[in-house]
């Protein structure tokens, strides 16, 4: 018994980074604020059918109202609804 907790320790171990990866929070900054300056420079990775619609959501007026307005997740729940953002 004590063989097999070891062997699946062991698997667990090489397995780790599969499920739970480093990930860059600077890269998703622009998640937590689409309208900030560097927004629009950590979007630079993605691909282009997705930077052009987080640029209309930039500059869509009434989102960037409703921003400040609701908790973030309302607000993406928002954009959701309004299909700004549908390639993610």
């Amino acid at each position: 018994m004590l063989d097999f907790a070891q062997e699946h320790l062991t698997w667990l171990h090489q397995k780790y980074d599969h499920y739970f990866f480093t990930v860059n929070a600077e890269q998703y900054g622009w998640i937590q604020n689409p309208f900030s300056a560097n927004a629009e420079m950590l979007t630079q990775e993605l691909s282009l059918p997705v930077r052009k619609n987080i640029l209309e959501l930039r500059n869509d007026r009434t989102l960037r109202f409703k921003f400040s307005d609701v908790p973030l997740d309302e607000f993406w729940f928002c954009i959701e609804e309004v299909a700004y953002i549908s390639e993610f």
